[in-house]
């Protein structure tokens, strides 16, 4: 990491660790600051799947989805523990992304963006159909916010002040697992695969295995940023009883559709800047196109946040 992007860095966690001082006095309401962050989280856990392996799912809200109700539904019927929850919901959302990575890690390209969008509208389905389990389209209610539980002590989240400083240190934790992840040799083979995914094969990696597990981790590091939105209509569980009028957890499948397209589109616009970038700044050692795209992935992930929280 150069010096540009750790004073980048620093600027960035200063201007989120002080958020809840200084965003009211700019005429924003301070639950923003919760929604840049959850997000943020799921932006990144997406881009580990698009933007490091290349693979295009269309329907990756599912497993948003997916977790979203699993922690309810583990409030409601098994224990209303946060961190209990928190492990039921991302290992469901894991092992549906488990489940339909089975059936499509053998594709690419336009087909395998086809199948993630059939996967998702079957989770859809089930979710507005289902009503014993889910609620149809009233969602899960009465669902409370729950504090986090720390052995010594016990860290109340009904003040949103409090929520948005536990959804950092969350937040902070997945970046850092998940960058380790991009750095690490799994990482190096799935940005390989994102680049030919023939020659990995011939190289003797086992693709398949290598596009399975980056969609499981994807589902999985996606689903931790559902503890802690209370806007969206999924997000029941922590939320007061004053919001009834707001759990309507089917619909988050289709506002999260948007957002992956939203992903589609700004991917492609950085394969048409890399273009430009080599016809008019020549490439001749190679170095400088690698040095665009990591400019590049930059620029399009602060301006997914940004049109996430707009």
């Amino acid at each position: 990491m150069g010096a540009a992007q750790r004073i980048s860095l620093g600027l960035v966690l200063a201007a989120l660790a002080t958020l809840p001082f200084w965003i009211a006095r700019v005429g924003l309401y301070q639950y923003l600051g919760i929604e840049i962050l959850v997000w943020g989280l799921y932006a990144l856990s997406y881009n580990l799947l698009l933007g490091y392996t290349g693979l295009p799912s269309f329907g990756h809200g599912a497993y948003f989805g997916v977790g979203a109700y699993a922690f309810g539904l583990m409030q409601k019927y098994v224990g209303a523990n946060l961190w209990l929850d928190l492990a039921g919901a991302i290992l469901a959302a894991a092992l549906s992304g488990a489940l339909v990575a089975t059936f499509i890690s053998h594709r690419r390209g336009i087909y395998y963006a086809l199948m993630t969008i059939a996967f998702c509208q079957i989770f859809w389905f089930v979710a507005i159909k289902w009503h014993s389990v889910t609620g149809g389209e009233d969602g899960l209610l009465g669902l409370k916010r729950m504090p986090a539980e720390l052995g010594f002590a016990s860290i109340s989240l009904a003040d949103n002040v409090a929520l948005y400083y536990f959804v950092l240190v969350v937040c902070v934790a997945v970046t850092a697992l998940l960058w380790r992840i991009v750095h690490s040799p799994f990482g190096r083979v799935i940005q390989a695969i994102r680049q030919n995914e023939t020659r990995v094969a011939f190289v003797g990696y086992h693709v398949w295995l290598y596009k399975w597990l980056v969609f499981v981790l994807s589902a999985g590091t996606g689903a931790t940023g559902r503890v802690s939105r209370r806007h969206e209509p999924a997000f029941v569980w922590l939320c007061g009883d004053d919001d009834a009028h707001r759990r309507r957890a089917g619909q988050l499948l289709g506002t999260l559709d948007r957002c992956c397209d939203l992903f589609h589109r700004a991917r492609c616009a950085r394969r048409a800047h890399v273009d430009l970038v080599a016809v008019v700044w020549p490439d001749v050692h190679g170095h400088r196109r690698a040095q665009a795209r990591g400019h590049r992935r930059h620029v399009a992930g602060v301006a997914i946040a940004a049109q996430c929280a707009s």
